[in-house]
């Protein structure tokens, strides 16, 4: 079975850069609500996967659980980071 990509490097050199166009930088380190919903709608458009995104992004699988969660709980205003502070533990404990 062939490696899988696991680095941004790696993803670029297999990825058409068209697809990333409106994405943020790989190296972001400032998440504003506006880029983790771009990110979230990445997603759910199927032009990323969940996996390419915590690869790409270098963000656990729960901490894109708990953006879609806040999402869910309180819309795109709910991915400020305060707002995820205060609500943590109802976006952390809300099931799908």
């Amino acid at each position: 079975m062939a490696s899988r990509p696991g680095t941004p490097a790696e993803f670029a050199e297999i990825m058409p850069a068209a697809l990333f166009d409106d994405l943020p930088s790989p190296n972001t380190t400032r998440w504003v609500a506006s880029r983790k919903a771009q990110i979230l709608a990445a997603i759910n458009d199927g032009r990323i996967s969940r996996a390419h995104a915590c690869a790409r992004y270098r963000i656990s699988e729960a901490e894109l659980r708990l953006w879609e969660r806040a999402v869910e709980c309180a819309g795109v205003p709910g991915l400020r980071v305060t707002r995820v502070q205060i609500y943590r533990s109802v976006f952390e404990g809300r099931e799908r």
